[in-house]
């Protein structure tokens, strides 16, 4: 800890990311409380092992004293008095399945806008506001444009060239804005897809890899902004004391394609690259807006404001990332696949 930040207030905690950022403050000392929307269902601590990842039975001590807050009390009390930092991490995957429909499209915009909305208001009527508000957004605020490297200085989008995602976008980080008069600081975290041992996009990818099957999406030169779970979880422990506001670039420094991604988990886990998804296919089954936006034609972005105060990435480069995640998983108590992936990569070791 450091910078007078200890308390530590979390929307979407129990999230892919959420999970590994509650470990990670615990484990370095803050007090960690989670807003979320059933906190009956969360009366002990021990209640959301099962949404954490990577949690062994010996790890649950350390979570006996988060305290939960549902987003009403948060809306009629505003936010717990000494709270030093907010992160809202709400929202509800993207990719998760379904079709992507109006009601779903509904989903994604209110599981973020209106939870970034409820802290900001709960900030503005605090006696005592905290230090910092982080709240997520993500690459997608970037219009998907070949001769543009996007960073935070860049004009994100066009005003005739807006779509769903730079809308949502659009809309979620204006939701977090505060008046002159707070003296909280506010950071939006662009975050590009995030790998993560057991969580979306990684296991599909890794699962792909036990039958030689995973192949490019589409051509494979469509850019891929991406970033480990670890840098995720030390850039958001930077923030909480190093003064940067306004948007910041949750992504690796290096520029990847969607082909340059699989050749590195391929080689990662030496297996053989398979055929490629034909982008029909891949539009039919995310439908056609989410399947540009996720997997056929993404931005390039730099995390300038990262590397401009000194960050030091832990996986700066793809192929160190994706051997980070393969270690990981060869723990057989960390994901259920990782035991079969152990013994595929040995036997191709000695092949």
């Amino acid at each position: 800890m450091s910078g007078g930040v200890r308390n530590v207030l979390i929307g979407g905690g129990t999230g892919g990311i959420g999970g590994y950022l509650v470990r990670h403050l615990k484990d370095q000392g803050y007090n960690v409380s989670l807003i979320t929307r059933s906190p009956k269902a969360l009366k002990t601590a021990k209640t959301i092992l099962d949404f954490l990842p990577n949690i062994s039975k010996s790890g649950k001590d350390f979570l006996q004293d988060i305290r939960t807050h549902s987003w009403e009390d948060i809306q009629l009390n505003g936010i717990p008095h000494s709270t030093d930092a907010v992160i809202n991490l709400s929202g509800r995957t993207i990719a998760s399945p379904g079709f992507f429909s109006s009601q779903f499209k509904e989903d994604l915009r209110k599981s973020r806008i209106e939870t970034t909305e409820a802290i900001a208001k709960a900030i503005q009527k605090s006696e005592n506001p905290p230090k910092v508000f982080m709240a997520a957004s993500a690459v997608g605020v970037y219009e998907n444009r070949e001769d543009m490297t996007y960073t935070e200085d860049t004009d994100p989008c066009r005003p005739d060239h807006h779509n769903f995602f730079t809308e949502l976008c659009r809309d979620w980080e204006a939701a977090s804005e505060l008046p002159a008069d707070i003296p909280t600081r506010v950071a939006n975290m662009r975050l590009g897809v995030v790998l993560a041992p057991g969580t979306l996009p990684m296991a599909s990818f890794l699962r792909m890899t036990v039958l030689n099957q995973l192949g490019d999406v589409g051509s494979g030169t469509q850019p891929f902004p991406w970033i480990h779970i670890s840098d995720v979880i030390r850039s958001i422990e930077y923030l909480l004391t190093e003064d940067i506001h306004g948007p910041v670039n949750f992504v690796a420094p290096q520029i990847i394609t969607n082909s340059e991604l699989t050749q590195a988990i391929v080689d990662v886990t030496l297996s053989k690259k398979g055929p490629s998804l034909p982008p029909l296919l891949v539009e039919m089954i995310m439908g056609k807006e989410r399947a540009l936006s996720l997997m056929l034609d993404s931005p390039k972005v730099l995390p300038k404001k990262l590397l401009d105060h000194g960050f030091d990435f832990k996986a700066p480069e793809i192929r160190s990332a994706v051997k980070l995640i393969v270690d990981e998983v060869s723990n057989p108590e960390s994901i259920d696949y990782s035991a079969l992936l152990e013994k595929v990569i040995a036997k191709r070791k000695n092949t």
